[in-house]
């Protein structure tokens, strides 16, 4: 057990945030109340404070861990309104592209209701504080809300810039990076029904690890763009990267509100340990807090990733080098559903224009069921070789014994395979009994009608080592060779096959 002056210490190192709850809480005017200054004195006091009630075991004590709780849900809304204040602050730098709604008026309503929440959980504070027998601060005229000062004008921008970057180069590489991680965002495109309770994506697929991990690539992209893009002479040769700049901080500091309201949801509502302590029940409403996660954060992040990602596949147009590729066409069925939508997923990816030929004709690479169409004279040209083959086999080895036609299939499939005309799916395909030799059809006739209806049915494919075009995009094209190079994404027999991490985002 603490000893006497366990209570005098927690009420000594509590001091700074009892005074700001204090504070708060007499304030009149909420919304003049919560200023920068304030928040960030808020959410070191009630960092420190967590830290010593954890240390001291408060979180499994059931007479501290109702003040520990309200002490954590200070640091989180104090954190969120901070962040909130500096979209506000900073909105008109961020050069945003137009989104149809108004992103300022839904962020006043939010950081309107983090203040009233932040009101709320002051009075929990003053009141626990009260129950433990801590020494509450008398408050003087020095103890009131701190303004946030703000010079007038601006300095001139008069550093000269020290560096100098290859503007392709790095369009390039953030547009493309800016790419991947517009894919690897795809679960944040829930679509709730008319007021539906957002509640129901979390855990699957909205959760705190995987917006914590997508948060963290974006401000990882922000740095990059900072280190080797602002002060140099590239912001002035290209007019889109700082509007781009501006879309990955929005979605970044979205980002962030999203994983702490997430965070207190997983946490202090849906799965945790103990019940929240009655108080915080009264200064903090749920469906707003949902409301909050998914009709601004999860949705304004949403649609500023789309925004952007149109923006970036503008700018890599204006950089594109074309160039040329030969691959091989893929192995199992040719251009079927996987290695067709895999192709034209790739295209999209970076909104660039790239077609394929075979054979003289061309197709868009970006729609699938154009590459459907190639397929179609890939399995013309298989028939064709087919016939072929069997006529030479049988011609060669195979005496015209049609008494037992289903023996002469299973010959000529064997020979066939032997010399790697044919590719196996069934160890001895067998056609259908309605498939019998017709009156006058000679052994080749029956041979090249029955291994059509084999083929057609999936059960054999024909060895045919074609090669086709594709032209376009060299980012695209780099892709696909990579893609071709993997197989497509399948085996031989159609297996699923694992991608490199540079194809990542075909998985998604």
């Amino acid at each position: 057990m603490p000893g006497k002056d366990f209570i005098e210490v927690l009420s000594h190192r509590c001091a700074g945030l009892l005074r700001i709850a204090t504070s708060v809480d007499r304030c009149d005017d909420p919304s003049a109340c919560f200023t920068r200054s304030l928040l960030g004195e808020m959410l070191y006091e009630a960092s420190s404070v967590e830290e010593l009630l954890d240390a001291c075991g408060a979180r499994r004590n059931l007479k501290w861990g109702p003040f520990r709780q309200a002490v954590a849900a200070t640091k989180l809304f104090s954190h969120v309104a901070y962040v909130l204040l500096h979209i506000k602050l900073f909105y008109p730098s961020y050069k945003l592209l137009p989104i149809g709604d108004d992103f300022e008026s839904a962020t006043d309503e939010v950081f309107a209701f983090t203040r009233r929440t932040l009101t709320g959980i002051a009075g929990c504070i003053l009141s626990e504080a009260t129950d433990l027998g801590m020494t509450l601060p008398e408050l003087d005229s020095s103890c009131c809300v701190p303004e946030d000062e703000v010079p007038t004008g601006a300095l001139p921008a008069n550093k000269p810039s020290t560096k100098e970057a290859s503007a392709e180069k790095t369009v390039v590489y953030l547009a493309t990076a800016f790419l991947n991680l517009a894919e690897d965002s795809k679960f944040l495109r829930v679509t709730p029904g008319l007021n539906e309770d957002f509640g129901r994506f979390i855990p699957e697929p909205i959760n705190e690890e995987r917006l914590r991990n997508t948060e963290e690539k974006f401000h990882n992209l922000q740095a990059r763009y900072d280190t080797y893009v602002s002060d140099t002479n590239l912001e002035l040769l290209d007019e889109n990267l700082p509007v781009l700049r501006g879309h990955i901080s929005v979605i970044y500091h979205l980002l962030q509100t999203a994983t702490a309201f997430t965070h207190y949801i997983e946490r202090h509502i849906y799965y945790s340990d103990s019940e929240p302590f009655p108080e915080a029940q009264k200064c903090l409403n749920e469906k707003e807090l949902l409301a909050a996660l998914g009709e601004y954060s999860i949705n304004f992040v949403v649609r500023y990733i789309a925004l952007a990602r149109e923006l970036c596949r503008e700018m890599l147009k204006k950089y594109a080098v074309r160039g040329e590729i030969k691959v091989p066409a893929p192995r199992y069925r040719g251009f079927h559903v996987r290695p067709s939508t895999m192709i034209a997923k790739i295209a999209n990816h970076y909104g660039s224009d790239v077609e394929m030929e075979l054979n003289g004709d061309a197709y868009d690479a970006s729609v699938a069921l154009e590459l459907f169409r190639a397929n179609e004279k890939l399995n013309a040209r298989k028939r064709r070789v087919l016939a072929a083959d069997i006529g030479a086999i049988l011609t060669e080895n195979v005496a015209a014994d049609l008494d037992d036609y289903h023996e002469f299939i299973r010959n000529v499939a064997r020979l066939l395979f032997e010399n790697k005309k044919i590719v196996l799916y069934e160890r001895a395909p067998i056609v259908d009994s309605d498939i019998v030799p017709a009156e006058e059809e000679t052994p080749i006739q029956f041979a090249v009608r029955a291994f059509y209806r084999l083929f057609t049915m999936g059960k054999i494919d024909v060895e045919l080592n074609s090669t086709v075009t594709f032209r376009g995009d060299m980012r695209v094209l780099d892709d696909i060779r990579l893609l071709a190079e993997n197989g497509y994404g399948e085996d031989d027999f159609g297996n699923n096959l694992p991608l490199p991490p540079e194809l990542r985002y075909l998985r998604t």
